[in-house]
């Protein structure tokens, strides 16, 4: 990602450069590279954002699910409260949620499906 200073440094240089009326220098006297080196000595280094690869939040059926989520396929009906059959991104977002409020959350989730033990599953 280039910052709007990096940007308006490579301007400068490519303008004194290209452009024999164009100063080589600013008011200060500095050259392109020299205000370069300023404001990336002042400038704190931002780390660039990572791209965590993109998460499915949707499901089209419990098949599709099951698939995708081999290890829980068991929770599938917990998730779909409109029991459409479908897991939509609010459905998958609200599971999200409700796994940050509870610790005890997979357990949870098995008692309020009727599940007693992982073995019921």
């Amino acid at each position: 990602m280039i910052t709007a200073a990096e940007y308006e440094v490579f301007d400068v240089q490519i303008k004194s450069y290209t452009d024999g009326s164009y100063p080589k220098t600013n008011e200060q006297g500095e050259t392109g590279m020299e205000v370069f080196k300023r404001l990336a000595a002042e400038a704190p280094k931002k780390a660039a954002p990572k791209t965590a690869p993109s998460r499915k939040t949707s499901w089209n059926s419990q098949e599709e699910w099951d698939r995708d989520r081999p290890t829980v396929k068991w929770i599938f009906p917990f998730i779909d409260k409109n029991n459409d059959g479908k897991i939509d991104t609010d459905e998958y977002q609200a599971i999200q949620e409700y796994k940050k409020t509870r610790r005890d959350w997979l357990n949870q989730a098995r008692k309020e499906l009727g599940l007693t033990t992982p073995e019921d599953q």
